[in-house]
């Protein structure tokens, strides 16, 4: 599909006109335009459209509401789309706002978790719910609210130690995040020793991560520095 071939503006098309009929339906089904809101949503936050990204988005939220029963999979998608909402507001330097969001989006995926018969559902809630613990710590940390951000990001790095495969490049992520947090508490030995494990880990998962080995490499030589060790 359009989607997949990367032809953006050819996709958005043809999801505009697909929500079009939608709209035009007096049957619509409120899944079915929650879906075409979301996905114009998420193609013109692709196309760097925020302010109509945003619009889908919250236009989404509003079909989801009024789905006929309060369910977990209700739940999941609204979580979903209000993180998605978030990451908007933290991309135009709105963090408060986008706090206040992602910790909503927090309640629904906790919301899922403990109500779904659905243990698919309830694992990709579990999964979802620690990336955007993981986002909120980073949201905190810009906030300067330095220490709430390390305990978030230090147990997010914990639980995906407990859940995912040693070689997951979710954990290596998610420890760099730890020492960034630490970075900001002044804590450069410990940080650096964490730098150095992360990239510890990359050569042991393999796979492509020069980006995220920037990174790591970056924040070590920057702890090195305010250690003396120049």
């Amino acid at each position: 599909n359009s989607w997949s071939l990367g032809n953006i503006d050819q996709a958005r098309n043809y999801f505009r006109r697909a929500l079009q009929h939608y709209e035009s339906f007096a049957e619509v089904s409120p899944e079915r335009l929650a879906d075409g809101y979301n996905a114009l949503g998420a193609m013109m936050w692709l196309g760097s459209q925020l302010d109509s990204a945003q619009y889908f988005y919250e236009k989404t939220i509003e079909t989801i509401a009024i789905l006929p029963s309060d369910t977990a999979n209700k739940a999941f998608r609204t979580a979903i789309t209000l993180a998605n909402m978030a990451l908007i507001m933290q991309s135009q330097l709105q963090t408060a706002k986008a706090i206040e969001i992602l910790e909503r989006a927090l309640v629904h995926y906790g919301y899922t978790i403990r109500n779904t018969d659905d243990a698919a559902l309830r694992r990709r809630a579990e999964t979802f719910r620690l990336r955007a613990m993981s986002n909120l710590a980073s949201f905190y940390n810009s906030m300067g609210n330095y220490r709430l951000a390390a305990e978030m990001a230090q147990f997010v790095f914990e639980k995906y130690r407990e859940t995912l495969q040693e070689s997951d490049p979710e954990i290596y992520k998610a420890l760099i995040r730890v020492g960034e947090s630490q970075m900001s508490l002044r804590n450069y030995r410990k940080s650096n020793e964490i730098f150095r494990e992360s990239l510890e880990m990359m050569d042991v998962s393999g796979g492509e991560n020069t980006y995220w080995k920037a990174v790591a490499l970056s924040n070590l030589a920057e702890t090195e520095a305010e250690l003396g060790n120049l």
